[in-house]
């Protein structure tokens, strides 16, 4: 998953609807973070 598209889908989404920055950084920390876990899991 590519977070530069992740991240530029949620400024967009921001500037067209007025969404709390802050929010919006908590988000992309949350998905990255999710991220890393994901990537650091063993195969199944």
């Amino acid at each position: 998953m590519d977070m530069v598209k992740i991240d530029q889908a949620f400024v967009n989404s921001v500037e067209s609807t007025g969404a709390d920055p802050s929010f919006l950084q908590a988000i992309i920390r949350l998905t990255r973070a999710t991220g890393e876990l994901r990537v650091r899991e063993p195969p199944l």
